[in-house]
C-alpha cells in the first residue's frame, strides 16, 4: 500500500510539473508539396517562398549561416531498416524531407526521445519541424505522427510543443529563446496521432533558427 501511494504521489508531481510548462502551438504552417529532394537540388527549381527549399537548398536558416551546428544526435530507440530504407537518428537533421527518424519500440513510441548534443552557435529562437514521415502522402498517413513533444535543454524541461496533425512544415517561436548556454536539446514524445497502418511514430526533420537580433547577441 505504501509503495502504491509513493508511486501515485510521484505521478501527481510529474503531471503538476508538466502542467506548469509552456505549451507552444505553431505560429506558421506550410503544407509540404509533392516535390522530390532531387528536384530541389537539381538547380531547376527556385521558390524562396517554400521553406523547405529556402532552408535546405537555397541559403539555410540564419542560425545555420551564423555558425549554428549540432555535434551528434542520439535516440532512445530506432526502427530497424526495412529493405533499402533506414530510420536512424541522424535522418532528423539531414535537411532532406524524404528521410525520417522512426522510434523502434513496441507501441506508438510515447516516452521515446531524440537528443541533439554539442549544440553550438547563437541562441535558438525558433524550432522548425516536419511532423511525420512526409516523403509522401501514403507514408505520412500510414505512420503515426507526434501530437505533443516535450523539449528539454541541458536536461531541464523547457516547454511542450503542440503539433498539428498535418503533412506540413511547422514553425514554433520560443519566447526568450533557448539561451546561449544550451549544449543538449532533447525532444520526448508525449502523445501521438495514430497512423492508418503502422504504430511507428516518425519525425522527418527538426532543425533550428534564430533572428538576426538573437544571433548578434544584442
Amino acid at each position: 500500500m505504501k509503495r502504491v501511494l509513493i508511486i501515485a504521489l510521484a505521478l501527481i508531481s510529474c503531471l503538476a510539473a508538466e502542467a506548469q510548462l509552456r505549451t507552444i502551438k505553431p505560429s506558421h504552417v506550410f503544407k509540404v508539396p509533392n516535390i522530390s529532394n532531387a528536384t530541389y537540388e537539381s538547380g531547376n527549381y527556385d521558390d524562396t517562398g517554400n521553406p523547405l527549399f529556402y532552408d535546405f537548398h537555397y541559403n539555410g536558416t540564419y542560425w545555420m549561416r551564423s555558425g549554428g551546428d549540432v555535434g551528434s544526435i542520439v535516440a532512445s530507440s530506432t526502427l530497424s531498416p526495412q529493405g533499402s530504407a533506414n530510420y536512424k537518428a541522424k535522418n532528423i537533421y539531414d535537411l532532406n524531407h524524404e528521410t525520417a527518424w522512426v522510434e523502434g519500440v513496441k507501441g506508438n513510441g510515447v516516452g521515446q526521445w531524440i537528443e541533439y548534443r554539442d549544440v553550438s552557435g547563437c541562441s535558438i529562437s525558433s524550432i522548425k519541424i516536419l511532423n511525420g514521415y512526409v516523403k509522401s502522402d501514403k507514408a505520412w498517413n500510414e505512420n503515426a505522427r507526434v501530437k505533443r513533444l516535450k523539449v528539454y535543454c541541458n536536461g531541464k524541461p523547457k516547454c511542450i510543443l503542440e503539433l498539428q496533425n498535418s503533412r506540413s512544415w511547422q514553425l514554433f517561436d520560443i519566447d526568450g529563446g533557448l539561451g546561449y548556454d544550451v549544449d543538449t536539446i532533447r525532444f520526448e514524445i508525449l502523445d501521438v496521432y495514430p497512423g492508418s497502418k503502422y504504430q511507428d511514430t516518425a519525425i522527418s526533420e527538426i532543425y533550428f533558427d534564430c533572428t538576426q537580433f538573437d544571433c548578434d547577441g544584442e
